[in-house]
């Protein structure tokens, strides 16, 4: 058994292992991670890279079903945070960006995870309604770039320059900004 935590305290490490936990992991998680983890705890060797290829873990390819998993937990978070905001939910969104900041953490959207961090501290800070905004920016930086990217450079750079020539092009910074670092992270990988 395995425990995942935001709080990493050598009294927290052994807590859990005075419960039984064989690791005690701390956020944010990466897959990379997780894999050795379960490798040294199930005594499999482990060759220190989970897959390679594609743009989800910054230039690690995952499986197909599993990135299908992620879109689709991306979309209903999307579908949740809008409910949230249009019902004026405070906990509601609290909770999914919560979530949604740790699976971006693990797919090593860093970006992404940090906009989320953010709106977070503006809805406690605020209010949702005084959120809305950033809600709508982040739901759609999450459509651009998670739940229906682009399949090639040139279409990245197309999707940049519509978002660019918006009536409101200053919201759509967040999503240029997300456009842009997988557009880096595709150059980088040849």
């Amino acid at each position: 058994m395995a425990a995942v935590t935001a709080h990493v305290t050598p009294q927290e490490r052994a807590r859990g292992e005075d419960v039984g936990m064989t690791r005690v992991l701390s956020k944010p998680l990466s897959l990379r991670d997780l894999g050795q983890a379960l490798s040294e705890v199930t005594g499999t060797e482990w060759g220190g890279k989970a897959w390679s290829g594609s743009e989800l873990l910054a230039g690690d390819a995952v499986p197909d079903d599993i990135r299908r998993v992620f879109r689709e937990s991306c979309q209903a978070s999307v579908a949740t945070l809008c409910r949230a905001r249009d019902a004026d939910d405070t906990a509601a969104i609290l909770a999914e960006l919560h979530a949604l900041r740790g699976a971006l953490g693990v797919f090593n959207m860093q970006h992404m995870a940090a906009l989320c961090m953010d709106l977070e501290q503006d809805v406690r800070a605020n209010g949702v309604r005084a959120c809305s905004t950033g809600v709508k920016q982040l739901c759609d930086a999450l459509q651009t770039s998670v739940i229906s990217p682009p399949e090639s450079l040139h279409d990245l750079l197309e999707r940049m320059l519509s978002l660019a020539d918006a009536k409101a092009p200053e919201d759509a910074m967040a999503q240029i900004a997300v456009l842009a670092r997988q557009a880096q992270q595709r150059l980088r990988d040849g």
